[in-house]
């Protein structure tokens, strides 16, 4: 729907609660937590994937029922597809070139045993990932004389020989597999022992059609197959050394860059801010809900590329599986405990969040309606979930508050969950084109650092008149932590005379205005009015404490952020900062400046604050904060400092932080935006090309989830560079136009 009316439909319950875009901290090292084996999810279908140069994808059921999809036309030879199948039924396989054309060939399929015979029935028994790699099909009627396949003489040019895939066996009962090699591991993934049956991830085959085709797919007359003399049904025994095949993994990403395809789509999916943060347990208090937000813009190929809005294509996302076999379709309990944000508090009869935010969304949704992928039916379905926003301010879609927490299918923490993110015919519901984006999010707090019973702030000799608990079970990290949170309510009871620990569970932003809840706008109520801000109450706070025993402060000034962010924000783990700038030795002060300029002890230089409007004060939590331009000052002629690029974006004897402006604006975000709302070439979002705040590319991890989105797109990491990812190769000329006038 269009923001105006999402903003009329929303506003009256916003205001009341003045619930915000819940915004969190930062991030760490892509899918580095989420390492072990993909197991199984329970989910009930299967995912084919790969690359091919066809256009239409078809599967054919022993019931006689069609599965189809059409692979992604990226621009590149090798067009990356992915078919939902049903687990438990056995299946033959037709690709086809040209499809629709004089020139269009069907081929089928075929997987060979140990023996090298080449079958073109397989079953799939399991719900995982099958992955074909690059399937390299003929490409038009002329190239069949040079390929090893003769065609039927009939209209449709159905070759007889099934084309052998190389990455992909079957068992003795025609179980599909990934292929073993000798030394007898699996070729398809490290997480798949070469034992285990081929069957796949999540999804529910919307983005495919399913119809009855007995003609083409009689499954007891297949014509490959001849009946022995020993009465045993065997298939054409076609050898293959996988010489005609490209063992090359698709994966459905694409990659290259060879040359975007006039008319075809992209589409560009990024968290705005690079890490969520959440809150698992809620029955203390809560500092966050879960609360993700992806933006998209889909782009169409040409001379020039044109910008989409929701007139014309729509916009879903669904869980996407990563390299380690981690997915997160649902945040509801079920085979694994994920969170209680929908359960019931047994002293209010309420669930948490009607306690807390005073809505009563159902479980897997979030508080402004969007819903996870398994919210049907959790830990089997993958369902595509709308985009339940168009911004035509900034030309994107948004899916605000997609209630995602930091614990997989499996049970594993995973703070990098991958989301697909699909463009949409609204007219036929076929996709047109899709990519990986991560979802980031994390729970990760270290309270207990210092609010544990005998640390710091939990010290019974130095309060002794604090009741302070210990965890009923000290080897559980969640015991350990809401105690804390419990010492945390007692210890601010005695400092403030307030009754919160009588009034669990507790909002901290009800009494501590944060811009980060405040999604309508309308800055501190009534109550908030005269209080410290949350990040006052935090950073100013904390920062100003010092240690009895030392008299120094707890959190020196110039310690690295493991001694100061990182004790609250997600870090010792997952990492708030990471990408190109935490790669490259940044520490967060080097941007933000340290707690006590944080927590707005010392007013604004001139130019400190976003807008002008601020300057002189105390700077604004999520308005005021650095720009890309304080460190990245302009161009090689004309720049601030001895370098291209500086490593502290303000002057260091400035106790406030103000970020630095640049005369040379080159590198600068839109005047008065920050960048994660800024614009440049094209229109698009500047977090399209260079990836969210925090976890901007590359990642050094070769292996980050945070690397898919641009691997996806041109074929490497890094920011997008490649002109052809949107715009027709040729079509450019040698000019200064391009990204930031180069």
């Amino acid at each position: 729907m269009r923001l105006h009316r999402f903003w009329n439909a929303a506003r009256p319950i916003l205001l009341l609660l003045m619930i915000a875009p819940f915004t969190g901290c930062g991030g760490g090292s892509g899918g580095g937590s989420s390492a072990g084996a993909a197991g199984t999810t329970g989910v009930g279908l299967a995912t084919l994937q790969g690359t091919v140069p066809g256009t239409l994808i078809e599967a054919f059921d022993e019931d006689g029922t069609r599965y189809a999809t059409h692979s992604e036309d990226n621009g590149t030879p090798r067009h990356p597809f992915r078919l939902d199948l049903p687990a438990g039924k056995t299946y033959r396989l037709r690709m086809t070139t040209r499809e629709g054309t004089p020139e269009a060939v069907s081929t089928w399929i075929g997987v060979p045993d140990d023996s090298g015979r080449v079958h073109v029935r397989f079953r799939i028994d399991r719900a995982d990932t099958i992955d074909l790699g690059h399937v390299p099909l003929p490409l038009s009627r002329r190239e069949v004389a040079d390929r090893p396949h003769h065609a039927e003489d009939d209209a449709e040019f159905v070759l007889d020989d099934p084309l052998p895939v190389d990455t992909v066996e079957v068992d003795a009962d025609r179980h599909l597999r990934h292929r073993r090699h000798r030394d007898g591991k699996d070729s398809g993934s490290a997480d798949h022992q070469a034992d285990e049956q081929i069957s796949s991830g999540s999804g529910t085959g919307e983005d495919h059609m399913a119809s009855r085709d007995d003609d083409e797919s009689d499954m007891d007359e297949d014509e490959h197959d001849s009946d022995d003399s020993d009465g045993q049904d065997h298939e054409d025994e076609t050898d293959t050394d996988g010489s005609d095949g490209d063992t090359l993994g698709g994966g459905g990403t694409g990659g290259g860059t060879s040359g975007g395809t006039a008319g075809a789509l992209r589409i560009f999916g990024f968290n705005d801010l690079g890490m969520h943060c959440a809150d698992l347990d809620y029955s203390v208090f809560s500092t966050l809900p879960p609360f993700n937000v992806v933006h998209a813009q889909v782009v169409e190929v040409g001379s020039p590329p044109r910008l989409l809005d929701d007139s014309t294509i729509s916009v879903r996302y669904r869980a996407a599986e990563d390299a380690s076999g981690s997915i997160n379709t649902t945040s509801r309990n079920g085979p694994v405990w994920k969170t209680n944000f929908w359960d019931v508090n047994p002293a209010t009869g309420k669930r948490y969040v009607d306690d807390l935010f005073g809505l009563n969304p159902q479980p897997d949704e979030g508080l402004l309606g969007q819903k996870m992928p398994g919210f049907a039916q959790p830990f089997v379905a993958n369902d595509p979930m709308d985009f339940n926003v168009f911004d035509p301010q900034h030309d994107w879609f948004a899916a605000p508050g997609i209630p995602l927490v930091p614990v997989d299918d499996a049970g594993r923490v995973n703070a990098y969950p991958l989301m697909e993110v699909q463009a949409v015919d609204p007219s036929t519901g076929m996709v047109k084109a899709s990519s990986r984006v991560v979802t980031p999010v994390s729970a990760e707090s270290d309270c207990q650092n210092c609010h544990a019973l005998g640390e710091i702030a939990a010290d019974p000799q130095r309060y002794p008149d604090i009741d302070f608990v210990f965890p009923d079970d000290i080897n559980d990290p969640n015991s350990v932590l809401q105690a804390a949170k419990i010492n945390i309510l007692r210890l601010h009871d005695f400092k403030e005379g307030t009754h919160l620990d009588q009034q669990r569970p507790v909002l901290c932003a009800s009494c501590h205005y944060s811009a980060a809840l405040d999604l309508a706008g309308t800055g501190p109520n009534a109550k908030q009015q005269g209080l410290p801000t949350m990040s006052e109450a935090m950073h100013r706070y904390h920062g100003e404490q010092t240690d009895p025993a030392t008299g120094l402060p707890v959190f020196p000034k110039n310690a690295s952020m493991e001694e100061t962010c990182y004790q609250c924000h997600p870090g010792n783990q997952t990492q708030c900062l990471r990408g190109a700038m935490g790669g490259a030795g940044i520490q967060c002060q080097d941007c933000h400046g340290d707690m006590l300029a944080v927590g707005g002890k010392y007013p604004l230089k001139t130019g400190g604050s976003l807008d002008g409007t601020n300057d002189g004060k105390s700077r604004r939590p999520w308005i005021d904060l650095p720009r890309c331009q304080s460190c990245h000052t302009g161009d090689a002629l004309d720049h601030q400092g001895n370098g291209l690029r500086l490593r502290v974006a303000y002057d260091p004897n400035d106790p406030s932080a103000s970020p630095r402006l640049a005369s040379n604006k080159r590198f600068a975000e839109e005047a008065g935006t920050l960048y994660r709302d800024s614009h440049g070439h094209g229109g698009l979002a500047c977090e399209a090309c260079h990836g969210s705040t925090h976890a901007i590319w590359p990642n050094a991890n070769p292996d980050a989830n945070d690397n898919v989105a641009a691997i996806e797109h041109q074929g490497h990491a890094g920011t997008l560079v490649e002109c052809t990812i949107c715009h027709t190769p040729g079509s450019l000329g040698l000019t200064l136009d391009g990204p930031h006038g180069m």
